[in-house]
């Protein structure tokens, strides 16, 4: 007969204090912690957007603990469209993890090729209307000029630029104003009264109470009714109104374009100046003083 007690190894089990079970709060080994990846958007290979998914990327690929192979198989996890088509074409081995992640900075992570991406999108955007051009195109705007911004890019040169894509509601209200002179005062101008139109148009429904709805917007098309008086048809020159000061004064307060009176753009971005039917001088015939 055996001299060991336990004759099972169930018997000796049954002198082991119980294996603890995991509960809620239980704290594993860092290596055995789950792996959570939650990259938003996956990287689709934007230039502009390369530099957001390594950020969020960074962590996993510096963690010692994280086998290379396992890091591959979660960086091409965290890619779509193109980008994932070429990374599915790798083993997911160890030995390719960093050729990978060399791969991805040189042909994504140019800081010059992110900055033409935004320039490009910037130049995408409709003028003023033009179709497309709406309230929220300020939100496209934004976000375009702040990634420069936050990119040490210079926007003054954007000035012209910026204006003429700045929506109608907004550019009539700026009008009413002193016109800013920089890019600098005209963004923080143009952000401050969008937030300000938007503020109206949720507490009562609309963003202005003066804004003229049935004009044509093509400055240069005769208008169905006198800008001036609103007497008679617009192609004729108003006796009502004689005085031209008070003429102009009621083109700014509309937020018109002295030249061709469009609602669109101020004078000086005007491509269309009339000659003069009274002088032959560079200005509309109704604002003469012939």
């Amino acid at each position: 007969m055996s001299s060991n007690p336990f004759s099972t190894m169930k018997d000796l089990e049954s002198l082991l204090p119980p294996k603890p079970q995991p509960s809620h709060g239980t704290m594993y080994p860092y290596w055995l912690q789950p792996i959570e990846l939650d990259i938003t958007p996956k990287f689709d290979g934007s230039y502009r957007t390369f530099n957001s998914f390594w950020q969020q990327f960074k962590p996993i690929h510096e963690a010692p603990y994280i086998p290379k192979a396992k890091k591959l198989a979660l960086l091409i996890k965290s890619t779509v469209g193109e980008v994932r088509e070429k990374l599915d074409r790798y083993d997911v081995v160890d030995e390719l993890y960093d050729f990978i992640v060399d791969y991805l900075k040189r042909e994504y992570g140019d800081p010059e090729r992110a900055v033409n991406e935004l320039y490009r999108m910037f130049n995408a955007v409709p003028h003023r209307g033009e179709p497309g051009n709406t309230l929220e195109t300020m939100d496209t705007l934004q976000s375009i000029l702040t990634q420069l911004e936050v990119r040490g890019e210079n926007l003054q040169p954007m000035y012209h630029l910026f204006g003429m894509r700045l929506p109608t509601e907004i550019f009539r209200q700026l009008l009413k104003k002193k016109y800013p002179e920089s890019m600098a005062e005209l963004k923080i101008a143009a952000f401050e009264q969008y937030d300000f139109t938007i503020f109206l148009r949720r507490r009562f429904g609309s963003t202005s109470d003066d804004e003229p709805e049935d004009e044509p917007s093509n400055g240069s098309a005769d208008f169905e009714k006198c800008l001036f008086c609103g007497k008679h048809p617009g192609r004729y020159e108003c006796r009502t109104v004689p005085d031209v000061a008070t003429r102009k004064a009621i083109l700014a307060d509309a937020g018109r374009c002295f030249h061709c009176f469009s609602s669109e753009h101020m004078a000086r971005f005007c491509n269309d100046r009339p000659t003069c039917s009274k002088c032959g001088r560079r200005h509309h015939t109704f604002l003469c003083r012939a």
